[in-house]
């Protein structure tokens, strides 16, 4: 029998690559949502001219919430405005996209990165690492939902530190060295178990450069927060401060894969999971990084025999195709859920704060929450492993409108017009009408990466990096 939708059949193949037998039953999803209409909104603009739109208008974000005192990038649009490290590490990178693009001139451009560079080196630190939360004079503040040193939020802003600092030069760099240097990895470590703590917090938020403890909680599963902090610790230029590059290979490995209940699809690549399973653990290091071009890192050369040897691209490569496929599999089970319809990852929620995931993960004792939210970055962010299908979903978060023709979770329309906002549940008419640096900035950098791949050769550039990489080991590395 001839199909009642031809178009919206032919171009549910083109999308998902599969002969018309395998994608029957995901053509009726698609049919019923009437998804060939919503990709349509988009199609006055071909894919690059699309994603531009969608990197100015993150990058308005960064520009327009930032301290009129020191530049630094707001966490969120909350009050009280608190800025975090992450989003500032973000704000810097997105930086030198528009500095590329054209989006602000040049000099402005540059002058306002090394005005927060000036003001990041004279922020209150602990042994040289950085406060979660900051206020508009880049000082640590009790504003934010903690008053904790972090690790991982330190070691996001000293990846955009490290790139601006590549890509202007002069002040900035020595500012970017200086920070890079002033970090002291070494402290914020558990030598014993070869892992970083993930924060360490004071006693009293009135003196909090005083005494305080660190979290029980190292860094001793797979995440790309894990990878961040090791490289940076391999990577500091004071070895008194710096961490020997095998602590690289000391959290937990543990493979998995994805096996699909939707017929003609093939389960997934082994993958190493990561403890949460939400999509931004395989994607933030992957931002600076360019893991494809490194290969397979190399566990043996610290006589690591059982430790297994990673592709870290091919192994992000698979995490994104099965939370494409965990969406496949669950679409009957909200009407958010299917081929353009996936992101499961930390995202603004009904319930508060939610950690969208898939499975397989380590924390495996709690269930997956088919909840019918998703996050558009959790997607968009993969556009670095597998850009059709997320350039196709992006079109189609573009294109959703309620019954009066107004765009749902895309915005550029009023005086905060930063695209793509944080989350949407189509079941129950949820839009998180929220933005963070910490969503915007990662899916601005992995378009960007997609289209041109100046964020990776930007910061791999950095010689403190590339001998840290050379330190840690990877296949396509000389070892001298």
């Amino acid at each position: 029998m001839a199909s009642k939708f031809p178009k919206l059949q032919k171009l549910t193949y083109k999308v998902l690559g599969e002969p018309p037998s395998v994608a029957k039953n995901v053509f009726e999803q698609v049919a019923t949502r009437n998804a060939y209409e919503i990709l349509g909104q988009s199609a006055h603009m071909n894919d690059d001219d699309f994603l531009d739109k969608v990197s100015r208008a993150c990058f308005e974000f960064f520009w327009h919430e930032a301290s009129p005192i020191t530049g630094i990038t707001a966490d969120n649009l909350n009050r009280p405005v608190t800025y975090s490290t992450a989003s500032i590490g973000f704000g810097l990178s997105a930086m030198i996209v528009a500095a590329e693009r054209g989006y602000r001139s040049r000099s402005d451009i540059e002058q306002r990165v090394e005005t927060t560079m000036e003001s990041l080196s004279k922020t209150l630190t602990k042994d040289g690492m950085f406060y979660h939360f900051l206020d508009e004079n880049s000082q640590p503040t009790t504003d934010g939902y903690e008053t904790a040193i972090s690790t991982v939020d330190t070691g996001l802003l000293l990846m955009g530190a490290i790139t601006v600092g590549e890509y202007f030069g002069g002040k900035i760099k020595d500012y970017a060295e200086q920070l890079l240097e002033q970090c002291n990895w070494s402290a914020f470590t558990d030598h014993e178990h070869k892992q970083v703590f993930m924060a360490w917090e004071p006693d009293s938020k009135e003196e909090l450069d005083g005494i305080g403890k660190f979290h029980p909680v190292r860094w001793d599963y797979f995440s790309d927060e894990a990878m961040i902090c090791n490289l940076l610790g391999s990577a500091n230029p004071n070895k008194d401060f710096a961490l020997p590059a095998e602590y690289f290979y000391h959290w937990e490995r543990n493979k998995g894969q994805y096996h699909p209940a939707t017929p003609g699809y093939e389960s997934t690549d082994e993958f190493v999971y990561s403890y949460s399973g939400a999509l931004f653990t395989y994607q933030f290091a992957h931002l600076w990084v360019n893991f494809q071009e490194l290969g397979a890192d190399q566990p043996q050369k610290f006589n690591l025999p059982d430790v297994p040897a990673i592709n870290w691209y091919d192994n992000s490569s698979a995490a994104t195709q099965a939370a494409w496929l965990v969406a496949l599999d669950n679409a009957q089970a909200s009407k958010t859920y299917g081929p353009f319809g996936w992101g499961f990852t930390a995202h603004t929620s009904l319930q508060g704060y939610n950690v969208g995931a898939i499975l397989p993960r380590g924390e495996q004792n709690l269930p997956f929450l088919l909840n019918g939210e998703i996050a558009p970055y959790g997607a968009g962010t993969c556009i670095m492993f597998d850009p059709e299908k997320v350039i196709k979903t992006l079109r189609y978060y573009y294109g959703l409108q309620d019954d009066s023709g107004k765009k749902v979770v895309w915005n550029d329309s009023d005086h905060k017009p930063y695209g793509f906002y944080d989350a949407f549940n189509l079941d129950n008419g949820y839009v998180a009408q929220q933005y963070l640096g910490i969503d915007l900035g990662p899916m601005l950098l992995a378009i960007e990466n997609h289209r041109s791949g100046l964020i990776q050769k930007t910061f791999m550039k950095n010689k403190h990096i590339q001998r840290s990489l050379k330190a840690i080991g990877f296949a396509n590395l000389s070892q001298d």
